[in-house]
This record gives structure tokens, sequence and C-alpha cells, in this order.
């Protein structure tokens, strides 16, 4: 597409609305819009522009659907992006970042036609060029680590369950973004009473799993918190030495790692510290700060030899 504004097409921190954010440049001009640049602007910018400017002066909403028969893609495009409900339109973002095509999410999920996905992609989030670019997408379009931590009540806010659907949606791909987004996708519907119970086991089992990783991606970590993640870890590694040494079969590894990893709690403030060793609690105490391979090692309930000379150097000074 030669028409297409190449030094933007090519930034590196390029906005993935930037077609809205030229046409909003033009039509906001005064005191007249400026025009369109056949050499600069493609036929996207071109469009909307159009519309936009036939739209102010349609005075009701009849005129300004007839408006859109023109071009119904990019006019249901106008409306996804200016609808009420953020999350239809971050739903759909993380869509066009799981890796699915406009007729696949149009059809699938919106109950529209493609070319309003096309149409969207193009003009409000424009990203399926840079699909396979890591780090543009993690830095530019889901955006910095600290920006997607949860609060210190530990709730994320409507900003951050964007962010955690993208990073779903971008690393897992649509299966995974299915199940975060609907835990029930997939299971099949009760026929009877008695399967009612064990529907609703299944369902629980999915919402947990899918709250402790999006916990994972939320939280930060801290000396509360740490100590936590370090015990999970150290039983990690020494039951895959134990079945690496005594050829256990790895169906039953996988299944201590579940069981590990469904033990670990994710606790703050005094909570968390009531979930320590007494050996955990004692250094907390001290100026000593343990590594982070004494505190795996604190977590398993072995006090480290160093740590005791430390700790004696220290009182003695």
């Amino acid at each position: 597409m030669p028409q297409v504004r190449t030094l933007e097409q090519r930034n590196p921190f390029r906005s993935p609305c930037w077609r809205f954010d030229r046409v909003l440049t033009l039509v906001s001009h005064r005191p007249s819009p400026l025009p369109a640049s056949r050499l600069y602007d493609d036929r996207y910018i071109r469009a909307y522009r159009d519309f936009l400017l036939r739209a102010e002066q349609a005075p009701g909403r009849d005129e300004q659907w007839a408006l859109g028969a023109r071009n119904p893609g990019m006019f249901y495009a106008h409306l996804l992006h200016h609808h009420p409900d953020q999350e239809y339109r971050n739903l759909l973002q993380a869509r066009i970042l799981s890796g699915l095509s406009s007729e696949e999410i149009a059809i699938r999920y919106l109950g529209t036609i493609p070319d309003a996905v096309h149409w969207y992609e193009r003009l409000f989030f424009d990203v399926r060029d840079r699909l396979t670019c890591v780090d543009y997408i993690i830095k530019v379009i889901i955006g910095r680590w600290e920006d997607r931590q949860a609060n210190r009540n530990g709730v994320l806010s409507a900003y951050q369950s964007d962010m955690m659907l993208k990073l779903f949606g971008y690393w897992g791909g649509p299966v995974i973004l299915d199940f975060v987004v609907s835990a029930g996708t997939g299971l099949l519907k009760p026929k009877t009473a008695d399967e009612c119970g064990q529907w609703f086991d299944q369902l629980w089992e999915r919402l947990v799993r899918t709250k402790s990783a999006t916990a994972m991606y939320a939280h930060p970590f801290d000396r509360t918190t740490i100590n936590s993640l370090f015990d999970a870890h150290y039983r990690l590694l020494d039951m895959a030495k134990q079945a690496e040494t005594s050829g256990v079969a790895a169906q039953e590894y996988h299944k201590n790692v579940e069981m590990c990893l469904q033990s670990l709690t994710w606790n703050f403030g005094q909570r968390a510290s009531d979930t320590k060793n007494a050996l955990q609690r004692k250094y907390d105490t001290t100026a000593v700060e343990p590594r982070a391979a004494e505190m795996l090692e604190l977590a398993a309930g072995v006090e480290p030899k160093q740590l005791t000379v430390d700790m004696t150097t220290d009182s003695e000074a």
C-alpha cells in the first residue's frame, strides 16, 4: 500500500489507533477541517474522515444509520469504538491479539460482518502486521509491568483487567482466551439434576485456575509474598530430583507438581507473615538479608550456616 504513511508504519512506538488519531487531527482543525492527503493518507483515513464530517451534519439517528449504509463495515467499527461498554472493545482487541481472523471474530464472537472487524483493526487497533514483534506487543500494546499490577487491596482496575485479557490472548491464543473469558466454555451441559454437582465442581476448578494465573501475572513479589513462591519452587525442584533418581512415572510427577502449585498461597501483610515458619520469621526481624538460595533453604526449614555467621558478626559489631 504505497499510500500508507510509511513513517508511522515503521514507527517502533506506533500507537494502535494512529489512523484514528490522524482523522481527529484533520476533522478538529479550526477554523475549518483539513483535507486528507492522497499521498500520505490511505483509504481508511480518507473514508473515516469523510464519514465523521458527514455525521456531524446528520441531525438524527436515522440519518446517521442511512449514512452508515454506504460502508457498513466502517460504520459498525465506529459503533464498536464509541460504545459505552469498554469491556466489549477489550474483548475484541484481545481476540485480535490471539491471532484469530476477522471472519472468525465477527461470526463466532460478535455476530456481525467480517468487514466490521477489519475496519476496527485498521482504524483503532492496528496490530496484525506486528503480532510477531514480541517486544512491541508487550511494551506498547500491553504496557508496563507497573501499569498492570493490582492496587493495594489486590483488586484489578478496568484498565488492568484489559491488560490481563490481552496477555492471555497473546500468549495463550484463542483457546486460552476462551477459557479465561468464560470458564464454562466446553463444559457439557447437565442433562439431569444429578449431573449439576459435577458441572459446578468443574466450573469451580476452572475458575480457581484462571484466578491463580491472573494473580501470578498481576501481583508484585516482595519480602512477604516471595517466601511462598520460593517454598513452592523448592518443592518443585525436590520432586523433579526424586522423579529423575527414582524413575517415577511422568504422570505421577505432573500430579505432584499440580498439587504443589495448588498449595501456593498468595497472602499479603499480616496474613503472609502468619504463613512463615519460625526460621523465616527469625530473619525478618534482623538486619541480615538472606540471599535467594538462602531463602529457599529457610522456606524448607533449613538454616544456612553463612546466615548464622552473618548474624553473629552483626551482633558483635
